[in-house]
């Protein structure tokens, strides 16, 4: 289940990026001449690196197997208490949150002002929306 995951995050990359460099005109040199470090880009950098951060622990305090929902699949996961799914400072759903962090950071990192005009908002609130609802979907399995 694994290796099928990280297909389909390769699969959803390289969409993305297509995407940018197609609404940036098709051309890097365009989107390289209109991109600039500033400090929006700088805090976006941060929460795509927070986002990373929650993540791996998540891969830390449940492993591949839980992760990938091996107790689904007759695979003894045991239960985490570990941060990020325990503890002072635990979250509901801390690879959820981690994934909208890294999602936001990334856009906000690499979208210029043309892609914002065509649709840049429209494919965050989407992709917020599918990670809210499996979400909410495991509250109720």
């Amino acid at each position: 289940m694994a290796w099928w995951m990280v297909v389909m995050k390769g699969i959803q990359a390289l969409a993305v990026l297509l995407w940018l460099w197609n609404v940036g005109g098709g051309s890097g040199r365009i989107w390289w001449e209109r991109w600039s470090f500033s400090s929006y880009r700088a805090l976006s950098l941060i929460l795509l690196c927070a986002g990373q951060y929650l993540n791996i622990a998540c891969y830390k305090a449940l492993g591949l197997e839980g992760i990938y929902y091996g107790v689904r699949y007759g695979k003894k996961v045991p239960w985490s208490y570990a941060w990020p799914y325990g503890g002072k400072f635990s979250l509901r759903h801390p690879q959820y949150v981690a994934s909208v962090m890294t999602v936001w950071g990334t856009m906000a990192f690499l979208c210029l002002d043309v892609h914002y005009l065509n649709g840049a908002y429209t494919i965050l609130a989407f992709w917020i929306l599918c990670y809210l609802g499996t979400a909410m979907s495991e509250d109720l399995l």
